[in-house]
């Protein structure tokens, strides 16, 4: 189990693997009902999502941290000239309303920090649940099947509060790790995520019957999830502990969505 814990852990999970959990539902469901796969836009929205959770990270780094020797502008531009790149190719091939959600979602990444850092308060984690467990899972379904049904918004639900449980335990951690004061205590911030993410898993568990598999994926789904926000239980307090539990999260994060969506699938 620690090894798997460490595993889980790795910065490049985070970096590399862990943005499929913010469209990977949405993208096999769309399969699941076309039968056909758009990959350009697939592989296009990888490097939109990626490039914006760097960005994020960098942002943190330098204007919370105040790290100005660790964030080269050099590293900030490549990953904006990218972005960009990608954003206005996706862009020219999508319906209207799609691109007004990712310019909203892009706008978002960008002005979290400054002028004024509201990282900390209620709005930022509205609109951080909002577009990063409900809009781009919802682009992802569109990009393959131009059109958006109310069943897999429905279904949506357990990785929205999922998300927002594991949102609320990555602002405490950021916390800690930026030295800075909270309006609630770590241990009460880490029963509320737990508390958020039983609700997802048996709410991930409903939305995925009937069962076309003997209830094989489902209960799956159900232990391992289970079993994965255990640690959420355990209050961190020391820098070092903060940033692993961050990664560590990221990574259940997809591996829940790679569970549920079997398990809504068969």
């Amino acid at each position: 189990m620690k090894s798997l814990i460490k595993f889980l852990q790795h910065p490049l999970l985070k970096i590399i693997v862990a943005p499929f959990s913010y469209f990977f539902f949405g993208s096999a469901v769309s399969y699941n009902l076309t039968q056909q796969f758009n990959w350009g836009d697939f592989i296009v929205l990888f490097f939109i999502v990626l490039c914006t959770q760097l960005i994020d990270q960098y942002f943190f780094i330098r204007f919370v941290k105040k790290e100005i020797k660790s964030t080269s502008i050099v590293i900030i531009a490549i990953l904006e000239v990218i972005l960009i790149s990608s954003s206005i190719y996706f862009l020219l091939n999508q319906h209207w309303i799609i691109n007004l959600l990712l310019i909203l979602y892009l706008v978002f990444i960008h002005i979290q920090y400054f002028p004024y850092d509201f990282t900390q308060t209620f709005y930022h984690f509205v609109l951080n649940v909002f577009f990063n467990s409900f809009v781009l899972q919802t682009i992802a379904f569109y990009i393959q099947t131009q059109t958006v049904t109310n069943s897999f918004l429905f279904a949506l639900l357990p990785i929205v509060i999922l998300n927002a449980g594991l949102q609320l335990e990555h602002s405490s951690l950021r916390s800690i790790i930026s030295h800075k004061a909270q309006a609630i205590s770590n241990q009460l911030v880490s029963k509320l995520s737990f508390a958020f993410s039983l609700v997802a898993i048996a709410l991930a568990f409903y939305y995925s019957l009937p069962s076309q598999s003997y209830f094989m994926a489902q209960i799956v789904m159900l232990i391992v999830s289970a079993v994965l926000v255990l640690p959420l239980i355990i209050s961190t307090t020391k820098e070092p502990q903060a940033q692993n539990k961050i990664n560590y999260f990221s990574s259940v994060l997809l591996i829940f969505n790679l569970l549920y969506t079997l398990s809504y699938l068969f």
